[in-house]
């Protein structure tokens, strides 16, 4: 089918303060263009990028407040009102134009929980989730269906990716698994614009730990 529309897409990023100067100005470099709305969600607001404070302390690691606050400022009336959400972290890279076609081979109105998908005690009955380094994609009706039931962080830095793994599976909503989605990392990508947009075409979503625009 068709490419879905860029107003039907909204991009999450999740940042930090140390990050703002480092991260935050290869995103504007490369796939912050392709995004018609988009919003940095951090634990303090810079207005010059602009960063937007959700009230919830930075963490080293698991993030798992920031991501369900995140998840209700979706379904709220402070952002416009999209079929799909995609989160991704600011050391990610992602083309936007390839996940608008991935994204026509699913319907919004279900519950579409897409990336790349792990496993937890599976052999044991556990659960799969989509690991949130390399991004996660929910569809509204996910998004409806998660917050509906209840489903909350045991702690601020608890690892997000997990627990919403937990709760999807205790509703019994499939996650999709894309080959498109890594979290790996792209190194020293040395180049200039022109030349990150020709890999760009090959990839939907990578991290990356150095990317350097030459003149």
């Amino acid at each position: 089918g068709e490419p879905v529309k860029k107003e039907d897409i909204f991009v999450a990023v999740k940042t930090c303060r140390k990050f703002h100067s480092e991260r935050v100005p290869v995103i504007k470099k490369t796939w912050e263009k392709d995004a018609l709305f988009l919003e940095y969600y951090s634990d303090h607001a810079e207005p010059s990028i602009p960063t937007i404070n959700l009230g919830v302390p930075n963490t080293e690691r698991g993030h798992c407040g920031k991501t369900f606050a995140i998840l209700q400022r979706f379904l709220s009336s402070a952002v416009p009102n999209t079929k799909w959400l995609v989160i991704v972290d600011d050391d990610t890279l992602i083309s936007l134009p390839r996940l608008r076609v991935l994204l026509s081979c699913y319907d919004p109105s279900v519950p579409v929980c897409l990336g790349e998908r792990y496993g937890y005690g599976l052999s044991q009955g556990g659960y799969s989730y989509i690991t949130g380094g390399g991004g996660m994609v929910f569809s509204r009706e996910a998004v409806v269906r998660l917050l509906n039931s209840g489903c909350k962080c045991y702690s601020n830095d608890a690892p997000d990716d997990m627990v919403l793994g937990m709760c999807l599976n205790a509703l019994g909503l499939p996650i999709t698994h894309s080959p498109l989605f890594h979290q790996v990392v792209f190194r020293h990508c040395q180049c200039s614009e022109k030349e990150w947009r020709q890999k760009e075409g090959v990839m939907l979503l990578v991290k990356m730990s150095q990317v350097q625009f030459e003149p």
